[in-house]
């Protein structure tokens, strides 16, 4: 008797922790998958075997490890439907497992596809040095163009036999470890059991790691390209990229931004390259355009001995130029930065080129106008090369490093800054968790803690440095921490929360410079500070400049002892060759901006601004805007009364709409068609 109450307990329990024969067959084919895209990856990797002779065993092993993660993505994706259905707690008495070929079939079919289209991507790599995209659909718009290519240029049938074996050997698999039992459940009545009450709960178990698998995780950012760049190693960081996951954003982002057919103002896009580089470029600039493909990569030379000071930006979160005093606001909001003003070189005409914190950190990094739509640090061509202050600072001999106390993954950032030139990249996870603020990451005083002490790393090297930290407290939900930072701010305001948070944010750069002044590198450091964008105080007016005007101040008093206003239009994009003038290097880049100590600077000078999609353009004290398609207005600087005038000065009007669209379609098309730069010149 007791003997027969423990059998049926012992089964009980046992049917409570052993998985249906469906769950184990979905389980059974995702592990099989991930081998063959391990296989796969394998593949690709011996065909570009040349590059990895001298790549270390472990870079080649983490690219298998990580390259899961991405493979995850796509077998998720593949697998979702087939889950949700052949699992769904309800559908167990409807004897499922009767169409259990129909689905297998189908499912071998999908992953038969799916691997050859990675075979496919191995000879799209080889011609374009890039994964499967969106390109691939517009070849095959032109069915000559797509077969020419398909038997041509990717071997076609060569790839259809590999995959043949290849799926010989899938079927084998499948049939021997996958198929024993299937998708088939037991013919039980359907009654509310524990049974049904465990698959209910096992469903959204499932459910939900399949949505993380999807997403990358539960952290503030989802997995993007840049999660496969982890390595210095550029061939290694592209084996672990999953094709089908590069081909899946790419076309996402295409389908998001319409690719851009909304504004086409130009006709021949050579007419807008013209006119871009008479704006943007000097006449020495264009005649030293090597390649004409690359319609802005060139050489700029400097006469004389380069500088090797070091370089630091310091990327304030949401810091608006119209809550510094220096600016003329009156709640003592920032003392500190003030104080600096006074030493230092003040812009004080400066704007952010976006409204967020991508384009603010691309802009300011590359010299690159931002694109309408996603920024370029999460577009899938962002993997070009793209030269930015780092890359081009590292190749000089610099250390070169990224600090930041918030999730990395958010807008693709590490990946995008690895690919960019920085060395290190350091996040939220290379932070205590007692330093941690809310879901953003760790505040500033933190931040800039840690700032100091990896600059003291670099300092103790030979080599000069470049560091680059982007601050985040300034933020909603504006949560300070427990810091003694002087008296509270106290209004009625319904931005008092964010009042006190930028005092506190002034408050830790404040502290940063008390610290880092004391340090015997200070005096042949320049220091850089700048909003990455700033914040909407105003409902006035549907496309509010304001937001983006920012300051920009030059602190180096050994370097430059002489303090000034400039009152120059100004952007993120002329903080990349001001770099370089100031540190006279003869360098080639793509830079749309111009230094901030150009002698002709005024004759040109401009600030574009993109947000979701409208553009905008500043110059000559006007300020053109218009929503993508759109007629568009002009205002006046610092009139906010609004009025357009549009019909007062029409040729203004026309002139500003045509050279914002020209730069706005410009670098759309270079970096859509990946002529941005020539990494081989």
């Amino acid at each position: 008797m007791v003997s027969k109450k423990f059998n049926k307990i012992k089964n009980i329990v046992k049917n409570l922790f052993e998985l249906p024969p469906n769950y184990m067959f979905f389980i059974k084919i995702f592990l099989l998958n991930i081998l063959f895209f391990a296989f796969l990856r394998a593949i690709f990797m011996l065909n570009f075997i040349e590059l990895l002779k001298e790549i270390p065993a472990i870079e080649i092993l983490k690219s298998f490890l990580i390259g899961i993660r991405l493979d995850i993505y796509v077998i998720n994706y593949s697998l979702t439907i087939f889950f949700l259905v052949a699992c769904f707690p309800l559908i167990k008495p409807l004897h499922f497992f009767k169409i259990e070929k129909i689905v297998v079939a189908i499912m071998t079919i999908l992953f038969c596809f799916i691997y050859f289209v990675h075979l496919l991507n191995i000879e799209f790599f080889k011609i374009d040095y890039s994964h499967i995209n969106y390109t691939a659909i517009e070849y095959a718009k032109s069915s000559n163009t797509a077969l020419f290519m398909a038997v041509k240029k990717y071997h076609l049938f060569r790839y259809i036999f590999i995959n043949l074996i290849l799926m010989i050997f899938y079927i084998f698999l499948l049939k021997k470890f996958v198929l024993k039992k299937g998708l088939k459940t037991k013919n039980e009545k359907f009654h509310f059991n524990y049974n049904l009450i465990k698959n209910i709960f096992l469903y959204f178990i499932f459910s939900f790691l399949i949505f993380l698998g999807i997403r990358g995780g539960l952290s503030t950012g989802i997995m993007e390209w840049g999660t496969a760049f982890f390595s210095e190693y550029d061939i290694i960081n592209q084996a672990t990229l999953n094709p089908l996951f590069n081909f899946s954003k790419d076309v996402y982002y295409v389908k998001k931004n319409n690719d851009g057919k909304n504004y086409k103002y130009f006709k021949d896009i050579q007419e807008a390259i013209n006119l871009v580089q008479n704006i943007a470029l000097s006449d020495m600039e264009k005649d030293n355009i090597k390649n004409l493909e690359y319609p802005f990569f060139r050489l700029t030379k400097r006469i004389g001995e380069e500088k090797n000071y070091n370089i630091v930006i310091l990327l304030m979160e949401s810091m608006s130029a119209e809550m510094l005093g220096v600016f003329g606001n009156n709640l003592g909001l920032s003392p500190n930065f003030d104080k600096l003003a006074e030493k230092g070189i003040l812009f004080t005409n400066f704007y952010s080129n976006g409204h967020r914190t991508n384009i603010g950190i691309s802009s300011t990094l590359c010299s690159y106008i931002p694109l309408v739509g996603n920024s370029i640090m999460s577009r899938v061509e962002g993997q070009q090369y793209i030269p930015s202050i780092a890359s081009i600072l590292k190749e000089k001999g610099y250390s070169t490093i990224f600090i930041y106390g918030g999730d990395l993954k958010f807008d693709n950032m590490f990946g995008f800054l690895k690919q960019k030139g920085f060395e290190k990249v350091i996040g939220v996870n290379d932070f205590d968790d007692d330093k941690i603020l809310n879901k953003w990451g760790a505040s500033d005083e933190y931040l800039f803690e840690r700032t100091i002490k990896e600059i003291d790393e670099l300092a103790s090297l030979d080599n000069p440095f470049f560091t680059m930290a982007l601050s985040l407290t300034n933020h909603p939900p504006y949560t300070i921490p427990d810091t003694d930072f002087g008296e509270r701010i106290k209004t009625n305001s319904e931005f008092n929360d964010s009042y006190n948070t930028f005092k506190y944010m002034d408050y830790s750069l404040g502290e940063f410079f008390n610290e880092i002044e004391k340090k015997d590198y200070f005096e042949n450091t320049v220091f850089i500070i700048l909003g990455d964008h700033g914040k909407s105080f105003h409902y006035d007016t549907e496309f509010d400049y304001r937001k983006s005007f920012v300051p920009c101040l030059i602190y180096a008093p050994k370097i430059f002892p002489k303090p000034s206003k400039n009152d120059k239009i100004s952007s993120q994009i002329d903080i990349a060759p001001t770099i370089f003038d100031i540190l006279n290097m003869t360098i080639e880049s793509s830079f749309f901006g111009r230094s901030l100590f150009e002698k002709n600077f005024f004759e040109k000078d401009f600030a574009i601004i993109v947000s979701g999609n409208y553009l905008g353009f500043i110059k000559k004290g006007f300020f053109y805007f218009s929503k993508i398609g759109k007629t568009g207005k002009l205002h006046k600087l610092r009139d906010f009364s609004f009025t357009n005038y549009k019909d007062a000065y029409a040729n203004l009007f026309e002139e500003m709409k045509k050279e914002v669209y020209a730069f706005s379609e410009v670098s759309f098309h270079i970096f859509k068609t990946k002529k941005i730069a020539d990494k081989k010149s």
